[in-house]
C-alpha cells in the first residue's frame, strides 16, 4: 500500500551561544560530518522526499555547507520554535501526508528511528507523534503530560510547575505531524510562556490527539549545547560505527584509541591498530594491515597494503603495498601495485609504478 509522500523540517537557525564559537552550532562536526548533516542523512534513510533546513545564524555559511538538494527558510528574528516552523511552512508549501520536526543539534538519531515514528503517526492517524524516552534527571527537557495514555501536552522546563519538573517522560523535539493539521495548529501558537517565544511543543495540545512514541535508547534524541555534550555524543557515535566495522568483519585492535569517520569503507579482515584515524571517504580493502599510529583522509588502499606510523591525504596506495614508517602522501599521490615506501619519504603528486621502492629520506 502506497503512503503519502513524507517532507522534514530541520531547525537550524539557531546561534548555540554555550559552544562558544564562531561557527553556526550545527556545524561543528561530529564523526567527520556536521550535526545538521547527519539530521539531514537520517530523514532521508527514512524516506523522506523534501526537507526544509530553517537557517538563520550563520545562515550562509550552512547553505555553503549543505549546498543543493534541500528548501531553505530564513528565521529573522528568531521567535522559538513554532515560528521556526511557521516559516519552514512557508516554504515547504500544503503539505497532504506526515512532516517530520527535528531540531539540526540531535546528530545521534537514525532513519529507522524516524521512520518508526512517521510509521506511528500514519498508524494512528494523529495529528502529532512524538518521540519520547524516559530521563532519570530530565532538566532542561519539556515534560510530556499525559490523560490516561493520550498526549495533553508539553510544558517546558521554565514553564513548569514543581510536580510537572518531577514528571521522567521529557519531549525530546521529534515529532511526526500530519501536515495538515499542522498548518492549522501553528497560527495559534501564542508567546504566553516565560521566553516569551512561540513554541513548537505546544503543536500537540492543539492538535488534541497526539500520541507518544517512547524509545528505550535516549541517546538516540541527545541534543547539542556545549563542547562537552558535544565530546560526549561523538564518543557515543564512535562506539557505533567501530562495532559496525567489527561486526562487519574489521579487527580494531583498541576500540579506544582508533578513529573513524561515518563515511569510511573498511573490508573484511583488515585489522587496526592503535592510533589509527580515518577520514572523510577513505576507502580501506581487505586484508590490510593499518597502524598503528597512521591517519588517512580521503584516500583509498588496496587489498593486503600496510602502512604503519604514516599520513596520507587525497592518495591512492595499491594492493600489496608497503608504506612506512614515518611517510607523507599527499595531493594525488598514486601508489600502483607492490611499491615500497621506507622511512621519511614524502610524496605528492607523483605515481610510483608497480613494484617501484623508495627506500627512506627521498621527497618526490
Amino acid at each position: 500500500m502506497s503512503h503519502p509522500p513524507l517532507a522534514g523540517i530541520v531547525l537550524a537557525a539557531g546561534k548555540g551561544t554555550r559552544m562558544k564559537s564562531d561557527l553556526p552550532k550545527v556545524l561543528h562536526r561530529i564523526a567527520g560530518v556536521p550535526m545538521v548533516e547527519h539530521v539531514c542523512r537520517a530523514m532521508s534513510e527514512a524516506g523522506v522526499e523534501k526537507i526544509v533546513v530553517v537557517i538563520g545564524h550563520g545562515a550562509e555559511k550552512v547553505r555553503e555547507y549543505l549546498g543543493e538538494g534541500y528548501t531553505y527558510a530564513v528565521q529573522d528574528p528568531p521567535q522559538g520554535t513554532g515560528d521556526a516552523v511557521r516559516v519552514a511552512l512557508e516554504a515547504l508549501g500544503p503539505w497532504d501526508g506526515p512532516v517530520l520536526v527535528s531540531s539540526g543539534d540531535t546528530p545521534l538519531q537514525t532513519g529507522e528511528a524516524l521512520k518508526q515514528l512517521a510509521d506511528r503517526q500514519r498508524a494512528t492517524g494523529a495529528g502529532c507523534a512524538m518521540a519520547t524516552v524516559e530521563l532519570a534527571d530530565p532538566t532542561g527537557y519539556g515534560r510530556v503530560l499525559f490523560d490516561g495514555e493520550k498526549v495533553v501536552g508539553v510544558v517546558e522546563q521554565k514553564d513548569a510547575t514543581p510536580e510537572q519538573r518531577a514528571l521522567k517522560e521529557v519531549c525530546v523535539s521529534v515529532y511526526a505531524f500530519d501536515g495538515l493539521r499542522l498548518a492549522e495548529a501553528i497560527p495559534q501558537l501564542t508567546p504566553n510562556n516565560a521566553q516569551g517565544e512561540y513554541y513548537l511543543t505546544d503543536v500537540p495540545g492543539l492538535v488534541g490527539d497526539a500520541v507518544a512514541e517512547k524509545y528505550d535508547d535516549p541517546s538516540l534524541f541527545i541534543g547539542i549545547n556545549d563542547r562537552v555534550q558535544l565530546s560526549e555524543a561523538e564518543a557515543m557515535l564512535r562506539a557505533r560505527v567501530l562495532r559496525k566495522h567489527m561486526v562487519a568483519g574489521v579487527t580494531i585492535v583498541d576500540p579506544q584509541n582508533t578513529y573513524i569517520g561515518i563515511d569510511v569503507e573498511i573490508g573484511p579482515d583488515t585489522r587496526l591498530h592503535p592510533g589509527t584515524i580515518l577520514e572523510g571517504r577513505t576507502v580501506v580493502g581487505s586484508n590490510c594491515e593499518i597502524g598503528p599510529n597512521t591517519r588517512l583522509t580521503d584516500s583509498t588502499v588496496g587489498d593486503g597494503a600496510k602502512i604503519q606510523y604514516s599520513v596520507i591525504l587525497d592518495s591512492q596506495v595499491g594492493p600489496k603495498c608497503k608504506v612506512g614508517p614515518y611517510a607523507n602522501l599527499r595531493m594525488s599521490a598514486v601508489l600502483e601495485t607492490g611499491v615500497k615506501i621506507g622511512n621519511f619519504v614524502e610524496i605528492k603528486n607523483s605515481t610510483l609504478a608497480d613494484g617501484a621502492s623508495v627506500a627512506h629520506l627521498s621527497y618526490l
